[in-house]
């Protein structure tokens, strides 16, 4: 309501009077003629808090009015203010700080928002379907009236686009996950699409959402998804806050090094009069997962693959002959070879 606004008509006292007291810190200053008028800006949305009634449609406050009449005497006059909401503001989505959180049973499960503006999800790619993963809320300075409504779960822009082996022509995040609502009411109040405004008192806006897995994730297949969180506000002119959500899925160490066939023979000749130092074959070997889980390092199991030293004479094996790159694979003759010597014929 704008300053000098007539919020309330006079009341006839039964006699007339010369001066109207209002307390300083009220909005309102009551004219000569006995009209309430505000003398400042009020804006219920600012004024709830202290009055504990942001969710209700109307906001009630006492004014106490001290009357002086023209024959000196005082009259106290108590005066009931209604202030009605109107549906001014819009919903917003207020983001967390970004900062890792545990996920269902442990599992590797966090939010955090990226410099472009999206909303990162990640959950591992061992979540069991049907586990749930929290979202942000939106939230609306207005009455329950004109406040979130219901949440809707949307395709991400360019979700299309995405390229990833072996998905079904069409297919999209919605295929993957859907959305849960922890609600004490029927989670049908908030998400159905004939859900109605909540107008109770004792009601109040949806609870933050909830990403539902409905099927198993695979890294490897798809690892990433682009989905929008939309909420929608009650009542009209129907306002809408957009949040873009980028779902990553986890890792999770789920596959064994595969060596390629055409670079990793079952066998090698090496000639004895090789020289010292030099490769004689490099192994290659792939990992299907990602980072440190993909990582491949070699090792020769030398004991599984010759006898001791006692079986030998104390001489040294293929363990003293060649040596293993843990990182490359490259294997190099690291002492003087000699056919006639069994054990080191076979490595």
């Amino acid at each position: 309501m704008l300053a000098g606004r007539m919020a309330g008509e006079a009341v006839d006292l039964g006699r007339p009077f010369k001066q109207a007291i209002l307390d300083r810190e009220t909005h309102f200053r009551v004219s000569e003629r006995g009209d309430l008028v505000t003398h400042s800006e009020l804006d219920r949305d600012k004024v709830c808090a202290k009055l504990n009634c942001c969710l209700l449609d109307q906001c009630s406050l006492d004014l106490e009015v001290l009357m002086l009449r023209n024959d000196s005497t005082t009259l106290r006059v108590i005066v009931h203010v209604l202030l009605e909401d109107e549906n001014d503001n819009e919903p917003i989505f207020r983001l967390p700080t970004p900062m890792p959180k545990a996920g269902p049973l442990g599992l590797e499960s966090g939010l955090g928002q990226d410099s472009d503006g999206e909303f990162e999800v990640k959950i591992a790619e061992s979540a069991a379907v049907g586990s749930r993963h929290s979202l942000p809320a939106a939230s609306d300075a207005d009455s329950l009236r004109y406040n979130i409504r219901r949440y809707v779960l949307l395709p991400g822009p360019g979700e299309a686009d995405e390229e990833q082996s072996g998905l079904s022509a069409g297919e999209t995040g919605l295929d993957t996950f859907s959305l849960y609502s922890p609600s004490p009411q029927s989670s049908a109040d908030y998400y159905s699409p004939s859900a109605s405004p909540l107008a109770s008192a004792s009601a109040s806006p949806p609870p933050a959402p909830q990403l539902q897995v409905m099927r198993e994730l695979d890294r490897e297949r798809r690892s990433r998804y682009r989905l929008q969180l939309v909420a929608e506000e009650a009542g009209p002119p129907g306002r809408k806050a957009v949040l873009r959500l980028v779902v990553s899925i986890t890792d999770v160490n789920d596959h064994a090094p595969v060596f390629q066939t055409a670079g990793s023979p079952s066998s090698l000749t090496v000639a004895e009069d090789v020289e010292v130092g030099r490769m004689v074959h490099r192994f290659s070997a792939l990992d299907a997962d990602s980072g440190d889980n993909g990582r491949v390092e070699y090792l020769i199991d030398w004991a599984a693959s010759q006898p001791g030293p006692e079986a030998t004479g104390g001489r040294l094996g293929g363990s003293g002959k060649f040596s293993l790159n843990r990182v490359t694979g490259d294997l190099v003759v690291a002492g003087p070879l000699d056919y006639e010597i069994e054990s080191e014929r076979r490595v």
